[in-house]
């Protein structure tokens, strides 16, 4: 659980500095923590992606 805790801190913080390579890495990110059962962290991942605007 400890590698879904960090990685779920480590995009949180590069989402406040790079929203796009966030937004490109918030999938597998998602995928992963699914795969870990860390339903609240895949839960947020998906959230906070659908609250941000797509750039194009």
């Amino acid at each position: 659980m400890r590698t879904a805790r960090n990685a779920h801190a480590a995009w949180r913080l590069l989402r406040e500095e790079d929203p796009e390579a966030a937004a490109d890495l918030a999938a597998p990110l998602a995928d992963m923590l699914a795969i870990l059962g860390a339903d609240d962290r895949h839960r947020d991942v998906v959230e906070q992606t659908m609250a941000v605007p797509a750039t194009s």
